[in-house]
């Protein structure tokens, strides 16, 4: 029913470093590739925009855009350096909210 594991995952520590351990000089090791998974991401950007005539010829444009509206944490992958001191632990975020709104006016 899942992975056992998982209630003890944290930033610091997000997969147990201790089961694995470097090949000897010279040959490969034996875990697959992609057995270490990051944390999921998911995102919402959305965009308004609205026209607004000012007089004949005239026309004022109004844009908001918001990128990642929901501010949700959305984390890097872990290390996986075994040589690194950050092995195991995710360090790296992708970016915060980001809002932006715009003004045009034509003529």
């Amino acid at each position: 029913m899942g992975d056992p594991n998982l209630s003890s995952r944290s930033l610091s520590r997000w997969f147990d470093t201790s089961a694995f351990q470097t090949p000897a000089v010279g040959s490969f090791g034996n875990a697959g590739r992609g057995i270490v998974l990051g944390p999921g991401a998911w995102n919402c950007d959305v965009a308004l925009s609205r026209s607004f005539t000012v007089t004949e010829g005239h026309r004022v444009d109004f844009r908001a855009e918001a990128f990642n509206l929901f501010n949700h944490a959305r984390f890097g992958n872990p290390s996986a350096a075994m040589n690194s001191a950050s092995y195991g632990q995710i360090t790296t975020a992708r970016d915060p909210r980001i809002m932006q709104f715009a003004l045009k006016y034509s003529f």
